[in-house]
This record gives C-alpha cells, structure tokens and sequence, in this order.
C-alpha cells in the first residue's frame, strides 16, 4: 500500500486505528499488572517536573533506529533522519532537524518537512511500513501473552471505538500484507 495513494475512506480508516492505537497504549500504560510498554522494551522519559506534557516512550529497533511514542504521534527516528506521523493527521512528515532526545509536546518537535518528491515519499513509505510492522508485532505479542480479552476489554470501554480487537489485528495484518508497502527502508 502507497499511502500517497489512499483514498479519502482508505486515509480515514487509517486515521481511525492510529487513534486507537495510541488510545490504546495509553490503556496498556495503565494495565493493573503494571506498565505494558515497558514490559515489551519501551523506555519512558518523564517530562520535567511539574511540566504538564506526555511522557516520551521509546524502543530500540536495532540498526540505531527507534520508534518514539507520545500521545500525539509517533516518531520513527534512524541515525540519518526522522519521520513523524501526527495523532491528528497522520500523513508521514520528515523532520527538518535531528530530534531531540527528549520530547513532550508538539512543540518540542523540528519543523516539519512534508514529503514532496518521489525520493522523499519513498523514504517515508519505507518508515510508514517500519511503524505498521511494530504496530502489529506489538499486538501479536500483547495477544500471546495477555489473550484477545485484555484488547476487547480495553475497547469495549472506548466511546468512539472503531472495530473490536479482532478486525483491529486484521486491519493491521492487511496493511502489512499489501505487497506495495513493503518498500526498502532508506537510511
């Protein structure tokens, strides 16, 4: 799947999961047996005391590349250049400057830099799989190790859920699945 190529629904869709998906994580960081993003390898940096911002979660990806999460977007970050992918518009972005090492808020973030030429939206295609590809092995290994009933729960409490745990993780599956998406990561 070209994300350039989506249709408006196509976009929409995705939109909608990112939502979730964060949404989710957010339930995972709360989950009574403790922290389930740390659990899985994820790093947290709190902001500065008394700053009201979201914390910065990041997991190493090997290859020095790492995803970062936040509770506005998501950041896949490589040695040579980053990619961030907004809560609120989800259209991958590479950002103009190195990101810092820590982040809280939109603001903290470079300015951004919209994929405009062919090299450009092929590196952020690259990424855009990268991020869907840890989405989904995130999923997988929650489902193994907590069963389809800690997703539905979480879900079922949601206002504005999209699709419940089991087309959530075939929705993932048939992005990741699609044969175009799978471009080669450029660093």
């Amino acid at each position: 799947m070209n994300y350039w190529e989506l249709t408006r629904p196509q976009r929409a869709l995705l939109l909608s999961l990112m939502d979730q998906q964060l949404w989710c994580w957010g339930q995972d960081i709360d989950h009574p047996a403790g922290n389930l993003l740390l659990e899985y390898g994820f790093t947290r940096i709190r902001p500065p005391g008394g700053q009201k911002a979201c914390s910065q979660y990041s997991l190493a990806l090997g290859e020095e590349r790492t995803l970062r999460l936040w509770g506005y977007g998501i950041a896949y970050v490589t040695p040579f250049e980053s990619c961030y992918f907004s809560r609120a518009a989800f259209c991958p972005a590479l950002l103009k400057a190195q990101l810092p090492e820590a982040v809280f808020s939109n603001d903290d973030l470079p300015p951004l830099k919209y994929a405009l030429s062919m090299a450009e939206k092929q590196r952020c295609q690259g990424y855009f799989a990268a991020v869907l590809c840890e989405i989904a092995s995130y999923e997988s290994r929650l489902e193994d190790r907590l069963g389809t009933e800690h997703r539905e729960a979480i879900l079922s409490n949601r206002k504005h859920g999209l699709v419940r745990h089991r087309e959530t993780l075939h929705e993932w599956a048939a992005l990741l699945t699609d044969q175009s998406l799978h471009a080669e990561l450029i660093a």
